[in-house]
């Protein structure tokens, strides 16, 4: 539950950083935190992919990082980073696709078809992450007890 809320604050943290102004303050920011442009982008994303071989090692837990991750700080660290740059990548990501257009309509466009893209890629992403587990685990779904005998 806790890696849980750690990951939702990062990802809010995340989307909050590229905005002119702050949600439910309306102040505005002294300027849009922007660490990187649309040439940049994939190369961001496949460092993103470094979060993999982290949480793998967190996982297997080797004999030379045991002192390390005795603690729960290391998880929420990384669970946090985790957060934090996906939620900015994908706020960047979409930001970028709407500044493509020149015109309003075509800047519009560009805003719904990222949208639409976006929201593709989660779905296929869960539905992805439910047949791996039901592929690796088919019989780990948590069962109920039985009811009680009356």
């Amino acid at each position: 539950m806790l890696l849980v809320a750690t990951y939702n604050t990062g990802d809010l943290v995340g989307k909050w950083l590229p905005a002119p102004r702050l949600p439910l303050i309306g102040r505005y920011l002294p300027a849009r935190v922007r660490l990187f442009g649309r040439g940049m982008l994939p190369v961001v994303v496949l460092l993103h992919l470094c979060f993999i071989p982290a949480f793998l090692l967190m996982v297997s837990k080797p004999p030379q990082l045991a002192s390390l991750l005795k603690s729960d700080a290391v998880p929420l660290t990384i669970v946090l980073l985790l957060g934090v740059s996906t939620g900015y990548i994908g706020c960047m990501c979409l930001s970028l696709a709407a500044e493509r257009g020149t015109t309003a309509a075509q800047k519009e466009m560009a805003g719904m078809v990222s949208s639409f893209a976006l929201m593709v890629g989660l779905s296929a992403g869960s539905a992805l992450g439910l047949a791996l587990s039901n592929f690796i685990a088919p019989n780990a779904a948590p069962s109920l007890p039985p009811p009680p005998i009356t």
